[in-house]
This record gives structure tokens, C-alpha cells and sequence, in this order.
């Protein structure tokens, strides 16, 4: 038997302190071995499962062939971009839970999965807030750019919760964060009031619709046009005349609206007035005459044609009729054939017009 030499052993210590570092921590060639071979093995199957699986292949040449829907190119993406490194991390963690660890590298490898995991559920939670904006979209037929346009908000507010709910796990006292951040907000609210206003007014837009870009449309009782943008803070619009108008927001948000596009038929009112002097017998004969000369259009729907009152100027008709269109410059081709019927016919049966010869509301 041998004696013990401690300084011998010191020596071995610097010497080889790697080895030393080895053993002292309880984890020997073999561990390591091991814990490097599950590692390897798990990334080839997670490299040849995400390249060759049987899901991702079929998704991948659906996406190739252009016949991916949002789900199919929902799905590949979190696939490529999320599950993949996360199971690249996960058999980081299985191969480092084959080694002994103390408390210090338990601790740093909880810290890991936590920051991971929240990195993980913040990306698939934003993906489906996403692919739900799309099939919204898709089914109310809104246009796309609008509604992704305040998802960067939605990522701001996601990605800031999954910070502080990390901070917090790992021991971070993040309560003077919190609450220095709600300090903060409530300066940068009272500073950009009205940015909020028209942000908030621009989320109303989008989500409830009232117009979208291309319609024709009145806001409140002073702009009338075409809607060419609708941004963040505010809605562009091309007017009669030709020049492009700007509205904020919280303006179009709170005003009446009047979308003319979305008509599906426009109601027409117009009035003729003839003499005193028209006989009975072209009195009862003027509705019919009103209604052929109506049917003659095209994209009409003749309603009614009566006498409406008796005035100092001569006896009053009222006429309505409907133009199945919403285009206003339809409506005034065929209001204008109409006058020429009306006009045609009472010449040809001697009929007199009185005062204003003719009103069209």
C-alpha cells in the first residue's frame, strides 16, 4: 500500500486541471460520451425530420406548386422558423440532462428553457393572431394591407409581456420596471393625445369597415370622394375636383359616413310640373307616360308616377324609380334619356310644362 502524497496529488491538480475539473464535478469521459452522442443523434433526426418529413415535404411542395393556403404556409413557417430550433434546444437540454449538474448549472439551464419557451409560445401565439387577421380578412373581403398594418402593435405589446414575465421568473425585480414603464406611458399618452386618438380611430376603420380604398364616400357633411389610403393616422381621399384631401382618424371615425359604393340600387325622386290648361284626359294619361318612358332604360325599376299637388305654377307630378347601380354617373345617363322621353312625349301630345319646367332631387 501505497502512501498518500499530497503533493503529488497538487501537482497532478495543476498539472491537468482540466481533467481535475472533470472529475471533481462528477461527470467522467463516459458522461460526456454520452451526453455528446445523445446530442449528435438528436440533431440528425431533428435535421432529417425537418427536411424529409413527411408534413413538411408535402407542405413544402404544396408551397411550390402555389396551392398552399394560409394554414399550409402558417403551419411550414412555424415549422421552419419555430419548432425546428426549439427541438434543436430541446436536445440541448435532453443531452445536458444526461450529465450531473449542480445547482448553479441546473439554474442556468432552467433560465435557458425559460427563455426559449417564452420565445417559442410569443412566435406561435403571433403566428395565429396573424393567420386569424387573414382568414378574417379573407371573409369579410377587406383588403389585407389595412389590417396587417397595427399587427407590429400587437408584437410591441406580446414581446413586452413576455419579457417582464420572464425577468420576473429568473428573480429580476421587474415591480420599479413596471412601474417606471407606467409612469412613462401615462407622459407619452398625455404628449400624443391626439396620435392615440387617431391610432385608435384608425383600429375602429379597419376592424369595423365602413369603407375600404377604391369606394366612393361622404364624411360628415364637407368631404366627398374617392378613399385612395388608409393610414395609421389618417385617410386620404381624391375629391370631386381632383385634390387629394387628408382626414385624421378620429375625424373619419366619429363623423357620419355615406359609402355610395355599397349601394346595391339608387333611389331617384324628380318632379315635372305642367299648365293649368292640360286637359283630364292627359292628366290620368301622364303616369302611364312617365312609366314607358322609365321602362325604356336599361338598369332601372320604375316604382310609381302620381299627382302630387296643384299649385299657382300648374298641376305637380312625382315621380320614383330606381337605377340598379351604385355608380352616380349611370344615375345621370339615364335621368337624362328620361327627360328626353318625357319631354318628347309631351310634345307630341300637346302637353304645356308650367313654371320651373323641370326639378330633379
Amino acid at each position: 500500500m501505497h502512501a498518500e502524497n499530497p503533493a503529488r496529488d497538487a501537482h497532478v491538480v495543476i498539472a491537468f486541471p482540466r481533467i481535475h475539473n472533470v472529475l471533481i464535478d462528477e461527470n467522467g469521459p463516459v458522461n460526456y460520451a454520452i451526453a455528446l452522442g445523445t446530442f449528435v443523434v438528436l440533431m440528425i433526426a431533428i435535421a432529417v425530420a425537418s427536411r424529409y418529413g413527411p408534413l413538411v415535404s408535402r407542405l413544402r411542395r404544396k408551397r411550390d406548386a402555389s396551392q398552399a393556403s394560409e394554414v399550409d404556409l402558417y403551419l411550414l413557417h412555424q415549422i421552419e422558423r419555430t419548432f425546428v430550433p426549439l427541438a434543436y434546444v430541446g436536445g440541448l437540454f435532453i443531452a445536458a440532462s444526461t450529465l450531473h449538474l449542480d445547482g448553479a448549472d441546473r439554474h442556468a439551464l432552467r433560465a435557458v428553457t425559460i427563455v426559449v419557451g417564452a420565445w417559442a409560445l410569443v412566435r406561435i401565439g403571433l403566428g395565429m393572431f396573424r393567420l386569424g387577421l387573414v382568414g378574417y380578412v379573407a371573409r369579410n373581403g377587406s383588403s389585407a394591407t389595412n389590417i396587417r398594418a397595427f399587427a407590429p402593435f400587437v408584437s410591441v405589446l406580446a414581446w413586452g409581456f413576455a419579457s417582464v414575465f420572464v425577468l420576473d421568473d429568473l428573480g429580476f425585480h421587474v415591480s420599479a420596471i413596471v412601474a417606471g414603464l407606467g409612469i412613462g406611458g401615462v407622459a407619452v399618452a398625455l404628449a400624443a393625445q391626439s396620435l392615440l386618438k387617431d391610432w385608435f380611430g384608425y383600429i375602429a376603420i379597419v376592424s369595423d369597415r365602413p369603407f375600404e380604398i377604391g369606394q366612393f364616400i361622404q364624411v360628415g357633411t364637407d368631404y366627398i370622394g374617392t378613399v385612395d389610403a388608409i393610414g395609421v393616422r389618417s385617410t386620404r381621399m381624391r375629391s370631386l375636383s381632383g385634390e387629394e384631401v387628408t382626414i385624421p382618424n378620429n375625424d373619419v371615425a366619429t363623423a357620419r359616413l355615406r359609402n355610395y359604393t355599397r349601394m346595391k340600387e339608387r333611389r331617384i325622386v324628380f318632379t315635372f310640373t305642367v299648365s293649368h290648361a292640360t286637359s283630364q284626359a292627359h292628366l290620368e294619361a301622364l303616369p302611364a307616360l312617365v312609366k314607358a318612358a322609365v321602362e325604356a332604360q336599361d338598369r332601372v325599376r320604375f316604382d310609381r308616377a302620381h299627382w302630387l299637388s296643384i299649385t299657382d305654377a300648374g298641376f305637380v307630378y312625382e315621380n320614383v324609380y330606381y337605377v340598379q347601380s351604385p355608380e352616380y354617373n349611370v344615375y345621370m345617363d339615364v335621368q337624362n334619356a328620361i327627360n328626353l322621353a318625357i319631354v318628347a312625349a309631351l310634345r307630341a301630345e300637346a302637353i304645356d310644362l308650367a313654371g320651373p319646367s323641370l326639378s330633379v332631387n
